[in-house]
Formats: C-alpha cells, sequence, structure tokens
C-alpha cells in the first residue's frame, strides 16, 4: 500500500481510506475499535492523507470516545512519518 501512496501523491492526489469506529465496517469489513494505534501507524506508515471513519458497529461504546482514541492515535502517529 506504500507504493500506491506514494504513486497516488506523485500524481499530485490525496490517498484516503475508509474505516469504521466499530468493530466492523458498515460492509462487514474489520474496523478499527480496539486496534486505534495499530490501524494509525498503518497508515501513516502508508502515506494516507484523510481517513473517513464511519460508525457502524460500535459495540456501544460512546462516540466520543471511539473518535477521540482514533484522532490521539492518527495525531501521535504522524509524528512518526512527517
Amino acid at each position: 500500500m506504500k507504493a500506491v501512496g506514494d504513486n497516488i501523491h506523485k500524481n499530485n492526489m490525496w490517498f484516503g481510506i475508509y474505516s469504521s469506529a466499530g468493530t466492523k465496517t458498515c460492509q462487514g469489513k474489520p474496523g478499527s475499535l480496539g486496534y486505534e494505534e495499530k490501524d494509525a501507524m498503518t497508515y501513516a506508515s502508508w502515506g494516507v492523507d484523510y481517513l473517513k471513519y464511519d460508525n457502524c458497529y460500535n459495540e456501544g461504546v460512546a462516540a466520543i470516545d471511539r473518535y477521540t482514541a482514533m484522532s490521539m492515535a492518527l495525531s501521535d502517529a504522524s509524528k512518526h512519518f512527517n
């Protein structure tokens, strides 16, 4: 995926990716709940510029907690790759 991100950037575009603040995305694929730091580091290592983060399969965890966890993880991850 890093090569994909590099190619996207080479063509003056931004690289976006999709995940969920739950255990699964709305399409039933794995989500980021409980894996925020790991996922954020992965996205940053690939050069991802934008994350669309939905609200499916949230297991009843408060939105403020789920979205704050990913926000903090993305902030920390960006320090390693910028």
